[in-house]
């Protein structure tokens, strides 16, 4: 009886050891792929087009395994969308500064007005090539600054990538344990 009893005590332990390293497995592959990033509070943009024809800006309340929901600023109430709906997801990174504007608006006026003070400089006893073009590059430096300064920063967007496998192990109707394994194309 003892020979008999040794085997099933090594398929029980060999069977152990499968589930825990499979459990493990899933849990690593479900961190590495699940969007993790999408906290509450966070702001996306999401294009689903079994839901709107259009892209959906709008605020995480939560998420879980099967769907996300969303408050839109539009609308009242809130907005639910199904993982397998979302055709491209992305995160909010809040907007560009005005600061940047304004420079990137300064040294593209500074070259378009030295440009074109080279460009519309005629020779003179009394006036040289050099206070034309820097009279044109202080004059285009100005109103390049202030339309840099007016042009409102947009808002910048990053993906975030969507979970394509996820494998999850559950008990089966039998007793038996189960693998499941799940792949979005």
């Amino acid at each position: 009886m003892k020979t008999a009893a040794i085997p099933c005590i090594r398929l029980a332990r060999c069977t152990v050891a499968l589930q825990t390293w499979l459990a493990l497995s899933a849990a690593a592959i479900g961190a590495e792929a699940g969007p993790a990033t999408l906290a509450p509070g966070t702001r996306i943009r999401i294009a689903a087009p079994a839901v709107r024809a259009t892209a959906v800006v709008g605020v995480v309340r939560s998420s879980d395994e099967e769907s996300i929901t969303l408050a839109v600023p539009d609308e009242s109430g809130v907005l639910l969308v199904r993982w397998g709906q979302i055709t491209r997801l992305e995160a909010s990174q809040g907007r560009g500064s005005r600061w940047r504007g304004a420079l990137i608006g300064l040294l593209s006026g500074a070259a378009v007005g030295a440009l074109v003070g080279k460009a519309s400089y005629s020779p003179h006893p009394y006036r040289f090539e050099s206070e034309s073009v820097a009279a044109g590059a202080a004059l285009g430096a100005l109103v390049g600054t202030g339309i840099g300064a007016v042009i409102p920063p947009s808002e910048r967007w990053q993906d975030v990538p969507r979970q394509r496998a996820r494998l999850s192990i559950a008990p089966r109707v039998d007793g038996a344990m189960g693998l499941s394994i799940a792949v979005v194309f």
